[in-house]
């Protein structure tokens, strides 16, 4: 029975962070991430990351949950990987591009079938390549905005001191070393996703696959503890289900019933407890679901 994912879905989550940085900038000295009106940003690609954590903790050596973008290994030995699942290990490709023209579909499959994340998110595979043959680019069903906070937060950097210096010409200068810490004090955040059928067609992305990547998704700050990160949490998730694959609104129509305002009386908000999120489920277009909850 085919179980692939066949209804248009498109969600909306409330994610929040204290005393803490919840997406450095490297070009800035890991300053908290900010545009240019003082909103704070958290890139789609570190939220990805959080649930492919998630993702290993949860289904680490389940068959078809393996991982491309992993810090271990290298993308060219999953690449070969892919092509000896299809071709057989040292399989002469010289010609097989023209003698077998689906031989570079097959491979892009098992890539698929074996690593979650390239089912999930999409990924180009193209840096390893044998005879012009190639992994492919791969456009995933699953889909992240950045999230951006409902108002301009406010980094602070805090100066650190390090009782160790890292080499012996140091010790003899210096008996300490200096840092720079950054926190936002308080930020709430909106991230929106997007789910594609057809894409999901395209890589094998099934309902089962659905369930992993939102459970993931819901607890993916559960072990993602770290001195610069002790308080990040996903406050509220609301999905919206359609009743076919190609939808029945806009996503936008959607998304815009999810809103959080500051409560009266508040003018910098601190916590949390200073919002209030609603989902408005009235006069929803025929046959789409919504389901909101408060994590």
């Amino acid at each position: 029975m085919d179980n692939t994912l066949d209804r248009r879905i498109e969600f909306v989550a409330y994610l929040d962070v204290e005393l803490g940085n919840p997406n450095g900038d490297p070009d800035a000295g890991n300053r908290p991430r900010q545009l240019d009106d003082g909103r704070g940003i958290v890139t789609d690609v570190c939220l990805k990351r959080k649930v492919r954590d998630r993702i290993a903790l949860e289904h680490g050596g389940e068959e078809g949950f393996d991982l491309y973008i992993e810090p271990t290994g290298t993308l060219n030995s999953k690449d070969e990987r892919g092509f000896e699942a299809v071709l057989g290990a040292g399989a002469d490709l010289k010609g097989l591009r023209k003698s077998d023209p689906d031989a570079a579909l097959r491979v892009r499959d098992a890539m698929c079938r074996t690593y979650f994340d390239v089912r999930c998110f999409g990924a180009v595979m193209t840096t390893f390549a044998k005879n012009n043959l190639a992994g492919g680019q791969v456009r995933g069903p699953v889909q992240l905005s950045f999230a951006v906070s409902e108002h301009p937060v406010f980094p602070e950097g805090q100066t650190l001191t390090r009782q160790a210096v890292t080499t012996e010409a140091d010790r003899e200068k210096k008996t300490s070393e200096m840092a720079v810490k950054w926190v936002v004090p308080y930020g709430l955040y909106r991230v929106s996703g997007f789910v594609s059928p057809a894409r999901a067609r395209d890589t094998g992305f099934t309902w089962g696959d659905w369930d992993a990547f939102i459970g993931a998704f819901r607890r993916m700050f559960w072990e993602d503890r770290s001195s610069s990160r002790p308080s990040m949490r996903l406050r509220t998730l609301t999905c919206f289900t359609h009743p076919n694959a190609l939808g029945v609104c806009a996503a936008e129509a959607n998304l815009e019933r999810v809103s959080a305002s500051l409560k009266e009386g508040v003018d910098v908000p601190t916590s949390f407890g200073d919002y209030v999120v609603e989902a408005d489920g009235e006069g929803l277009p025929e046959g789409v679901e919504m389901v909101h909850e408060v994590l």
